[in-house]
């Protein structure tokens, strides 16, 4: 399993996004592996629902819900102590909370995190998360 953060989804549904080429290469990739060691892609629900304001607004979310699901991008129910997690994570990390939740859905699954935001990025490294793609990871 990937957890996925907005920023990947909407490159993969937007072929103008500039990441949408690497969105593109990591999910379809990833689909392609006959192996066990990916068993769908992750998100947070509030990471869901900001992917689908885009759809909402021109009418399609229903739509692009079930796309999404056609392609093993589901949503994951949140841990019961999740406040706390999202309260400890936006303390120590000063990220914004849509971001805590991408970081906890990864920390509880124990998963890999795809990203293209950098800070989100340096956040996930510093709490022993394995980032995705590697060549975007910032150093």
């Amino acid at each position: 399993m990937i957890v996925l953060d907005a920023s990947v989804v909407i490159a993969f549904l937007d072929p103008g996004d500039a990441h949408h080429d690497a969105a593109q290469s990591l999910i379809v990739g990833e689909l392609g592996k006959s192996d066990e060691s990916v068993s769908g892609f992750a998100l947070h629900p509030l990471t869901l629902a900001e992917i689908l304001v885009g759809g909402v607004r021109v009418g399609r979310a229903h739509q692009l819900l079930a796309d999404l699901r056609s392609v093993g991008i589901v949503p994951i129910p949140s841990p019961p102590d999740e406040p706390l997690l999202l309260a400890e994570l936006r303390t120590t990390t000063g990220l914004k909370m849509p971001d805590c939740c991408v970081l906890v859905v990864a920390l509880a699954q124990s998963a890999p995190l795809a990203t293209f935001d950098s800070r989100l990025a340096r956040a996930a490294l510093a709490l022993g998360l394995r980032v995705l793609p590697q060549a975007d990871a910032p150093a």
